[in-house]
């Protein structure tokens, strides 16, 4: 009850007054033109193409409440941090999180008064819980058509610019704490939020309304940013930023030896993680506009390379996908045969049991992995707005038989190369003989090196359909990973001997 009461004894002062003052004035200015607008062309409007409007106001949002928001941030992490604080409260991670919560304490009510304002600009127009025909009209006026199209009723698009706002500001707020916490420097972070104003307001007024998602602050207005991306890609968008701000609050308390060593680690796993969705929705954006669906996003993601139909955006994305992925488990089988010794001989007392101990847990990931790759292309696909119908417009191919291609023999395909490599480092003990054996791998795959179909790198892709069937390929791979069983069989004998 106490808070309550300060809250409202905060709203009645003299700087939210004068806030509510200028939304106040600017929602007049905006909604005279908008009643003129639709009496002269006979269109009916309801209150909500006012509130809705004035919440997604870009130019309120870009000059007047992302500034505002900014100073209320800087003042609430440069005077609440302190070294007792953090002691106090134990960690840079939970001080982030308290910073947020003062944040909002300060921010809570220039939301509560623009809503509040925005709502009391309905008086004297007719309700609806519909779309009025003005909103859903091309007018120079409405910037409501594009939410009017996605969204099914105008209460349920100020929820979601709710939430957006709510989340966008803590966002905002937690990387300028996250900066703060890293250089500890007032001035820099003056120097960072006037470039993320003054990069926004560039971005506001030269970026095409295409490529509005590009720019940070449209994220503060549901209007701007479904003009061009979905509202499930927003909401997907703002969960990764989400997530990227949980890992670095995490990072932040690793000291700088360990954080070295994590970028080490993890750093390879992620570039090789925004390479692969880039891959997935450049295909998806190249074939949004048709009446693709998701298989069709699908097959075009992973249909690899052959004699017929070359494309070198296929070619380069199989080489990241699954290439990159063998480099990867390279990485894991280096370390894992360095550090190889006496005692590890002793624990499994075979060699055969110690590489057993670990091949599984990698024919595991490789499982996950192909699994994965596949039900994160077909959400993008549906985030994309793409048909989810059972199948594809590009080939006359049934889907249940592309899937079981996929699944069955990117499987043996991925064993396949696990297994070459392997070999490879045991036999020459040198982990940079793996480049060079993928390279081999990349030459391999150019049209034409299999023209008598006894290659056997590249045969998961779609286009190795066209000559083969699923069977061929299956079993060319089994064969090829029993006969590297067979080597690898020979080494380990002969490593005992020795």
């Amino acid at each position: 009850m106490m808070k309550i009461k300060v809250f409202f004894n905060e709203l009645i002062s003299i700087k939210w007054l004068l806030f509510g003052v200028i939304i106040y004035g600017y929602g007049t200015l905006l909604r005279k033109p908008i009643l003129g607008y639709s009496q002269e062309h006979s269109l009916l409007i309801n209150g909500w193409d006012i509130t809705l409007q004035l919440m997604n106001d870009m130019y309120i949002i870009v000059y007047f409440i992302v500034p505002l928001v900014m100073f209320f941030s800087i003042r609430s992490t440069h005077y609440q941090f302190s070294e007792q604080a953090l002691i106090r409260i134990g960690s840079h991670k939970k001080w982030i999180f308290h910073s947020i919560k003062h944040f909002w304490r300060n921010a809570s009510p220039l939301l509560f008064i623009w809503v509040f304002i925005s709502l009391f600009m309905m008086i004297g127009l007719p309700y609806s819980s519909t779309w009025s025909p003005f909103s859903k009209s091309e007018g120079i006026l409405n910037t409501l058509s594009d939410v009017a199209s996605t969204v099914q009723q105008p209460p349920l698009a100020l929820i979601l610019q709710l939430f957006l706002l709510v989340v966008s500001l803590s966002l905002l707020h937690t990387f300028i704490t996250l900066i703060y916490l890293v250089v500890k420097n007032r001035n820099f972070i003056l120097f960072a939020c006037a470039f993320i104003f003054f990069g926004g307001v560039i971005a506001f007024k030269l970026l095409p309304v295409k490529l509005s998602f590009l720019n940070p602050i449209s994220y503060f207005s549901l209007i701007q940013v479904t003009s061009s991306l979905t509202v499930p890609t927003v909401f997907l968008i703002i969960l990764i930023t989400i997530g990227i701000a949980l890992f670095l609050m995490n990072v932040v308390d690793i000291s700088k030896s360990n954080l070295y060593s994590l970028i080490k680690q993890l750093g390879p796993r992620i570039v090789y993680l925004i390479l692969c969705l880039s891959g997935i929705l450049s295909n998806a954006y190249s074939i949004r506009s048709s009446d693709a669906t998701i298989w069709d996003l699908f097959l075009l993601s992973f249909r690899g390379t052959g004699a017929e139909g070359f494309s070198y955006s296929s070619y380069f994305f199989y080489c990241i996908v699954f290439l990159g992925f063998v480099y990867l488990v390279s990485l894991f089988l280096v370390n894992e045969i360095e550090i190889m010794g006496y005692y590890k001989i002793i624990r499994y007392k075979s060699l055969y049991r110690w590489f057993w101990s670990w091949f599984r847990r990698l024919l595991t990931t490789v499982i996950l992995f192909i699994v994965g790759l596949t039900i994160i292309t077909l959400i993008i696909g549906l985030i994309m707005g793409m048909k989810n119908n059972f199948n594809t417009t590009m080939l006359s191919i049934p889907v249940s038989y592309l899937l079981t291609h996929f699944l069955i023999n990117s499987f043996l395909q991925l064993t396949f190369y696990i297994l070459a490599v392997f070999i490879l480092i045991w036999s020459s003990k040198e982990s940079s003989y793996v480049l060079i054996l993928i390279s081999l791998f990349m030459v391999l795959m150019l049209p034409g090196l299999n023209s008598f179909g006894f290659n056997p790198i590249g045969l998961n892709s779609f286009t190795s359909l066209i000559n083969h069937s699923i069977i061929y390929v299956a079993v060319l791979l089994t064969f090829m990973i029993i006969a590297f069983l067979l080597i690898i069989n020979y080494f380990f004998r002969k490593s005992l001997k020795i």
